[in-house]
């Protein structure tokens, strides 16, 4: 979750879910959400909680969050930030490597490097690996095919 408020600590809004800070004080959330911070606007990521006791409705049904940050929330421990790095990290990895399913194009460089690194060393791979590698070529070639049905006359 992340808190936007002012250096007063007056809270303007909050926002569920993980969020990435961009060097053009611009935040994205998870949701799509895009919040470009203004002088005197500050943002900082803490634990997901219920802030369902600092919302108020007023006569025409529109909230308010009566909050202070940091009083009113809950910081992040180190563990949980770190972790939010890491995966942050891994998902910047898996889209530069492929925007739509990096990590399946990850897991393929993979298997072809081991595959490479087994047989220049003359080893079998496990029976586990053999599967896995058999049913990923058999994948691959269906999506290869529904790819050529679906988009005649695209070569790759």
């Amino acid at each position: 979750m992340i808190v936007i408020y002012r250096q007063d600590g007056k809270v303007l809004t909050v926002f569920q879910g993980y969020i990435a800070r961009t060097k053009d004080n611009t935040i994205w959330s998870d949701d799509g959400n895009r919040v470009s911070l203004e002088d005197g606007v500050c943002a900082v990521l803490v634990a997901e909680q219920s802030i369902e006791h600092l919302i108020t409705i007023d006569e025409n049904l529109m909230p308010t969050i009566n909050a202070v940050y940091p009083d009113d929330f809950t910081p992040l421990d180190k563990d949980t930030i770190d972790s939010y790095i890491d995966r942050n990290t891994g998902n910047n990895i898996s889209k530069a490597i492929h925007p739509m399913c990096g990590d399946h194009e990850t897991d393929g460089i993979v298997r072809d490097q081991i595959a490479q690194i087994l047989s220049n060393l003359g080893q079998k791979p496990t029976a586990k690996f053999a599967k896995l590698q058999k049913v990923a070529i058999e994948q691959i070639a269906k999506g290869k095919d529904e790819k050529a049905t679906m988009q005649p006359g695209l070569e790759e």
